[in-house]
């Protein structure tokens, strides 16, 4: 199971490409909800395919078995809460493969799943 507590250095990651695709994803957090969001995830275990980190004021969000940056999220201050303000998506070919489409459904899938693994701790 991946731990949370991710920091900039815990994994060998490659940055964004110049080639990325603005997302039409939009959500948003409840203040604890992004807390645990900020921890990020470190993979512990190979069926944990994902790498997150808070670094830079931005969520990076990393394939863990070959450190490619497959998405960044940006977030802001909202109505008690925090929303999604930018979402890029990595357009490199040589790098990620992903439609919008897919993308938007598995950035959902990606921080749901975060959040319903992820310990509630304050």
């Amino acid at each position: 199971m991946a731990r949370t507590g991710a920091r900039p250095g815990d994994w060998t990651v490659t940055p964004l490409p110049g080639q990325v695709s603005a997302l039409a994803f939009t959500r948003r957090y409840a203040p604890p909800d992004f807390r645990h969001l900020q921890r990020g995830v470190v993979p512990e275990v190979m069926e944990d395919r994902w790498f997150i980190v808070w670094h830079d004021d931005a969520l990076w969000v990393h394939r863990s078995s070959t450190g490619v940056c497959c998405y960044r999220l940006r977030f802001a201050p909202a109505d008690g809460g925090f929303v999604v303000t930018e979402a890029l998506a990595n357009r490199d070919p040589s790098q990620h493969t992903g439609t919008d489409d897919h993308d938007i459904g598995m950035l959902g899938f990606l921080l749901d799943s975060v959040l319903r693994d992820v310990p509630r701790r304050g």
